[in-house]
């Protein structure tokens, strides 16, 4: 397995303090409502989905890593949502793109798979893409 300079968990945290910092210093326009969806939400809750999936993968995968011992994926997702602060609908979304990440492999996978192996070789890839383009469009 190929080292990368910047981990997935650092680059996730990074996001989290950016986006925190995104919605701590908007400023509503006449034109958005407190239900207007941040131009950022879609990866976000792309970003859930991932966390979720890797949750799981990590267990079945990786279980004597720290990172499936201490929970680390959904410890992200939670600082994920300390740090953005939504509100308690957008909150649920989220909740729910992370249970949907987590189901969807649940249910597929009840050992690790070749297949499980490679859909955490590109959750981490596409998590890293997601995270870098919501800190470089959306942070001050």
């Amino acid at each position: 397995m190929r080292l990368l300079p910047f981990s997935l968990t650092r680059l996730i945290a990074l996001a989290a303090l950016a986006a925190g910092l995104c919605v701590a210093a908007s400023v509503p326009t006449p034109a958005q409502t407190d239900d207007s969806a941040p131009p950022y939400e879609a990866r976000m809750l792309r970003l859930a989905e991932i966390l979720g999936a890797m949750h799981y993968l990590v267990s079945i995968c990786e279980p004597e890593t720290e990172a499936a011992k201490t929970g680390r994926w959904r410890t992200m997702m939670t600082n994920l949502i300390e740090a953005t602060q939504p509100d308690r609908k957008r909150r649920q979304l989220y909740v729910d793109r992370f249970n949907r990440g987590y189901g969807g492999f649940a249910q597929l996978h009840r050992q690790c798979t070749p297949s499980a192996r490679l859909a955490m070789q590109r959750y981490r890839k596409e998590g890293r893409e997601l995270v870098h383009e919501i800190t470089s469009r959306h942070s001050r």
